[in-house]
């Protein structure tokens, strides 16, 4: 008897892959969840931190570290190339942040 241990990251792609075949899907989703994903971390950088222990963008660091330990905890490739989008993703709030300031977000 021959027994794989199969993931549940692997399960989870053979879903999603079977689920998203039409190349029109696959190029929405090129564009589409990255801008979604860096919408939700801009959101969440934009909640005011009270006190002065912590600075604006803690909020985002904490979600980004939390989904970045749920796909390191999957995947260690997908892990790492998590961290990359999100350390790109804060990078680009703090420059829109020391660009335009909070204010000029709302």
């Amino acid at each position: 008897m021959h027994a794989t241990a199969e993931r549940p990251i692997d399960r989870f792609f053979a879903s999603y892959s079977a689920d998203h075949q039409h190349p029109t899907n696959q190029m929405i989703h090129v564009f589409a969840v990255p801008a979604i994903l860096w919408s939700v971390v801009a959101l969440l950088w934009c909640i005011p931190v009270f006190g002065t222990l912590f600075k604006t963008g803690v909020w985002a660091a904490l979600a980004m570290f939390g989904a970045w330990m749920f796909y390191y905890r999957l995947s260690r490739p997908i892990g790492f190339g998590m961290l990359a989008a999100f350390f790109f993703m804060g990078c680009l709030c703090r420059l829109l942040q020391a660009e335009m300031g909070l204010g000029g977000l709302f």
